[in-house]
């Protein structure tokens, strides 16, 4: 097997687990939400899984969370979940109480669009941003700043030596974003 097959299969597989767990996680918040579950969901869903209550209760979150960013942004997530994987948005439950939904929603498209993005460094990013709650906006606020300065270079207005200085700062920053 080479190293093209070797991806293709590894990711055909993952996607298949990460659907599963989609459906675990709208398991366990139906379950959690009836009342004629004698007894407690997490410990029932737990032994048959073989994972502990608590990760059967971070699925939930999971699920509930997408629940709660859809409807506050009704579309903006179906592109998102596409393309990742659903662990991201058990670690987003963590931080949906610390951050307001279009900010965590910006941030999960922000590494929805990076290919090399990993779910730890997702934690990670949340983590900081607990630390800072206005570290949220610096993608967004990137991201403006680059459409004004596109602007700027445009501009036949602009001097032409602040012109090029631009789009050879746009350029170089894009190439490395890339």
């Amino acid at each position: 097997m080479n190293s093209k097959a070797l991806f293709a299969k590894a990711k055909s597989l993952y996607a298949q687990a990460d659907e599963r767990l989609w459906e675990l996680g709208a398991l366990a918040y139906a379950a959690s939400l009836d009342d004629g579950i004698t007894e407690r969901w997490d410990i029932v869903i737990s032994r048959a899984t073989r994972r502990a209550p608590s990760t059967v209760r971070g699925w939930k979150l999971g699920w509930e969370t997408y629940l709660v960013l859809d409807r506050s942004s009704p579309g903006r997530l179906l592109d998102i979940r596409q393309k990742l994987s659903f662990s991201f948005f058990v670690a987003a439950a963590g931080s949906a109480d610390k951050l307001p939904a279009d900010d965590l929603i910006d941030l999960l498209r922000a590494y929805a669009d990076d290919d090399g993005a990993s779910v730890e460094s997702f934690r990670a990013a949340l983590d900081d941003i607990a630390e800072d709650p206005d570290a949220a906006k610096w993608p967004r606020l990137l991201e403006r700043a680059a459409e004004l300065l596109a602007r700027v270079a445009d501009d036949p207005q602009t001097p032409t030596l602040v012109r090029l200085a631009v789009k050879k700062f746009l350029s170089t920053a894009l190439k490395e974003k890339a």
